[in-house]
């Protein structure tokens, strides 16, 4: 199914898989035992589908008042904005280093389950000028720049700014600019934040850790300044652009892709579990 959500002009794709085959490796050919699990699985909120997420960020530059309130950029003072998109003002063949940078965070994931991994795809119009002596041999537009992403587990604290790799053109009559990367948490940053999360299902008397969300609220109440010095997922995402814009072009539109899922068998708080994205924050 197909959800629009307003904000950053998100798009989410959510496609489901059938879990029977799962389900049936699990229960084993029992007729009986495959009937009884399937009624009872809902109620002991046990999910058993796969469930892929894309979400599109569309920043469309020929809407000024739109894009104001998404993005900023450097040197305000000699760029303009208008319907045909961001340019710089002055001579056609001038240039100037900018930055571009998305002023929100994104929120990404569930609400109940944030990531530890999650692919990225962000793709420019206008791409530029590209030269080519053949598809494998060519020059990189003057404009294209360089791409980061950051992430954050609380809207507040953030990692580290990681640039994302050019894609190749694939056509010498339409190229693309395009950026790609793939962004993970490693397990040993997620060590302590493990420990906090048995802490609360035991807080609880349960064996696990449903609702994510509310153990974030528990461990910043219990501890204020983890989630400070602690980043074991990624809850909300942040961007940056830095490259060259000429007199003699206008940047018309930046769309990112974020795609990412989560697993087959796993417990699921109760609600509507794919309907919102992480949500919780802190403050300091």
């Amino acid at each position: 199914m197909v959800e629009q959500f307003t904000g950053y002009g998100v798009s989410i794709v959510i496609a489901e898989n059938s879990a029977m085959k799962q389900a049936k490796m699990i229960i084993g050919k029992s007729r009986t035992l495959w009937i009884v699990a399937l009624v009872l699985l809902p109620f002991l909120g046990i999910a058993l589908s796969e469930v892929d997420r894309s979400q599109v960020l569309d920043l469309d530059f020929t809407k000024p008042e739109q894009i104001r309130t998404l993005v900023a950029w450097t040197h305000s003072d000699q760029l303009n904005l208008t319907t045909a998109g961001l340019g710089l003002n002055g001579d056609a063949n001038a240039y100037q280093n900018i930055g571009i940078w998305t002023v929100k965070p994104i929120a990404v994931g569930w609400w109940w389950h944030p990531l530890t991994s999650l692919q990225i795809e962000a793709e420019a119009f206008p791409p530029g000028k590209f030269q080519f002596t053949d598809i494998h041999s060519f020059t990189w537009p003057i404009t294209a720049g360089d791409f980061y992403v950051r992430y954050s587990a609380d809207a507040s604290h953030w990692s580290t700014w990681q640039a994302l790799e050019r894609v190749p053109p694939t056509s010498t009559s339409r190229p693309q600019l395009r950026f790609r990367g793939t962004m993970s948490v490693p397990e040993q940053e997620r060590q302590s934040y493990n420990h906090w999360l048995n802490k609360f299902a035991a807080s609880l008397g349960a064996r696990f850790v449903v609702d994510e969300g509310a153990a974030a609220n528990w461990i910043q109440k219990q501890a204020p300044s983890f989630f400070s010095t602690q980043k074991p997922f990624i809850g909300y995402l942040d961007f940056l652009w830095e490259r060259e814009i000429g007199g003699g072009e206008r940047l018309k539109q930046l769309r990112i892709n974020i795609s990412y899922g989560r697993g087959g068998k796993m417990a699921v708080p109760k609600g509507d579990i794919d309907k919102g994205y992480w949500r919780f924050k802190t403050s300091n």
